[in-house]
């Protein structure tokens, strides 16, 4: 949904802010991974 407004915030900021942005991505998609893996295995 707000696709274009991300891309275009991380287009305006300088590299380290890309990589930053780039490395807390990953962690927050590696810690849902793990929560959801989690609960499957609670779950099951």
């Amino acid at each position: 949904m707000g696709g274009c407004c991300v891309y275009r915030v991380m287009s305006v900021l300088p590299t380290p802010g890309q990589t930053l942005l780039r490395i807390v991505t990953l962690a927050v998609a590696t810690m849902v991974a793990a929560g959801l893996l989690l609960a499957g295995l609670l779950s099951g």
